[in-house]
């Protein structure tokens, strides 16, 4: 019917102009659509809910209210990325930690085949890694080439990723396996002067 139709409608423009608020990093509008029965579950073209791009803006607590009210926290964008991955790879340590409060799934891969540790670890963000490996993600899963989050770490500036090898090992990464290639987090390590953290 007609009113079903605008009904419908009302419900998809609420939702749209909620993902545009948490793409603009708006919480002040994100919480005031929410008080107005805004949908959180709107999806665009790109399968992203305003959870997802909540995520990736660190410094407002968007993310924390759509949780709070309910948003879909296990939706998977077309990219294979979930709100969990996405807050990882942009380092939203407060959201990642909410959405391992709500049980979401913690190794999926993405369609690069990236996990959110993976992702924490290759770009820097050292909080939100620990608090996945706090909440006990599997550190030995590979990527499409073979790689583990450990591999990951042995090729980035020695400064920044020192500890958060020492993080991996001491949480069970295996230094000796070996990717597609044929090398092992141990090898790795010596190229690029990790050495002394791996050989801990």
């Amino acid at each position: 019917t007609l009113i079903a139709h605008l009904k419908s409608r009302a419900k998809e423009d609420t939702g749209y102009a909620l993902l545009r608020a948490c793409r603009n990093r708006k919480s002040a509008i994100v919480e005031a659509l929410i008080n107005t029965g805004a949908a959180t579950d709107y999806i665009n073209i790109n399968g992203e809910t305003a959870l997802v791009h909540a995520c990736r803006h660190v410094g407002t607590n968007s993310a924390e209210i759509l949780i709070d009210a309910g948003a879909e926290v296990n939706h998977i964008t077309q990219r294979g990325n979930s709100a969990l991955i996405v807050a990882c790879r942009y380092g939203h340590a407060k959201a990642v930690a909410k959405l391992l409060n709500k049980g979401v799934e913690r190794n999926l891969k993405n369609n690069n085949g990236n996990t959110a540790l993976m992702l924490a670890i290759k770009h820097g963000h050292t909080e939100a890694a620990v608090k996945l490996l706090e909440a006990g993600v599997d550190v030995n899963v590979t990527d499409h080439i073979g790689d583990t989050a450990l591999m990951i770490a042995c090729r980035l500036p020695k400064k920044a990723q020192a500890s958060t090898i020492t993080l991996l090992i001491e949480a069970g990464a295996h230094v000796n396996v070996k990717n597609d290639r044929g090398n092992t987090a141990l090898m790795l390590a010596s190229q690029y002067g990790h050495i002394e953290a791996v050989s801990q």
